[in-house]
C-alpha cells in the first residue's frame, strides 16, 4: 500500500479449490463471502479497523484510477492457473457466481510447468461516470514469474462499454466493488492461491 491508495486488502486465500472453476477469493478463510475493495472501503488508514470509511464522489467520478492485483500460488504442479480481476457489478456475494459480474483483466492460462510456486500480477486503469453509469477500463500491464517462463502478459486492451446494471445497489459511484478470482486446472490437493494484494489507487 502507498500513499495514492484508496482500498486495499491482502493475504486471502484459496485452498484445494474445485478443478477448473474460477473461484473468488473470500475474505476470511473458509468463508463464503467474496473479498472486495471499492466504495466505502474498509479503513485502510486502520488496519485494526473494520468499519466502513468514507471517499467523496469525486474522488472517483471523472477521475481515471487504477485497479491491482497480486497472485501467489504454491505447491502447485504440472497444471494451469488462471487468475482475473473483476468489476463486482452484479448483486451476488458467493465466491461462485459469476454470472453478472464484468471481466478487467485476465492473465490468461498460465502453464506451471511442474513448477512448485509461481507468482503473477494484472492491473487496470479505470474511469467512471456517475451520470452514464458506465465504466471504461484499459489493461495497463501483467507480469507472470514462471521460473520457466517469466514475461509480460499482453492480451491487448479491453474496453467495457455496456451499462452498469439499473440496481440500486450499483445506483452511485460510492459502491463501486471489484475482486479477483483464480482457477486451477487440476484439484490438487494442497493447492493454495494467496491474494497478495487486491487495492485501488488514484493514478
Amino acid at each position: 500500500m502507498n500513499t495514492n491508495s484508496i482500498a486495499y486488502i491482502s493475504g486471502n486465500q484459496v485452498s484445494n479449490p474445485t478443478a477448473a472453476t474460477d473461484t473468488i477469493f473470500p475474505t476470511a478463510p473458509g468463508g463464503s463471502v467474496r473479498a472486495t475493495v471499492g466504495w466505502p472501503p474498509f479503513s485502510e488508514w486502520d488496519p485494526t479497523s473494520s468499519a466502513p470509511g468514507s471517499l467523496p464522489a469525486s474522488v472517483v467520478d471523472g477521475h481515471a484510477f487504477r485497479v491491482k492485483a497480486a497472485l501467489k500460488a504454491t505447491a502447485i504442479q504440472s497444471e494451469n492457473v488462471t487468475f482475473k480481476l473483476y468489476w463486482n457489478a452484479g448483486v451476488y456475494s458467493n465466491l461462485t457466481t459469476l454470472s453478472s459480474d464484468k471481466l478487467l483483466v485476465s492473465t490468461g492460462t498460465m502453464a506451471t510447468a511442474g513448477a512448485a510456486s509461481i507468482s503473477a500480477y494484472i492491473e487496470a486503469v479505470c474511469l467512471w461516470d456517475s451520470v452514464s453509469q458506465q465504466l471504461a477500463t484499459v489493461q495497463m500491464l501483467g507480469l507472470k514469474n514462471i521460473p520457466t517462463t517469466p514475461a509480460v502478459i499482453n492480451t491487448g486492451a479491453m474496453t467495457i462499454s455496456s451499462p452498469n446494471p439499473t440496481t440500486t445497489l450499483k445506483a452511485t459511484s460510492d459502491l463501486l466493488q471489484f475482486f479477483a478470482t483464480v482457477a486451477f486446472s487440476t484439484s490438487g490437493v494442497g493447492d493454495v492461491a494467496t491474494l497478495t494484494e487486491l487495492s485501488i489507487e488514484q493514478c
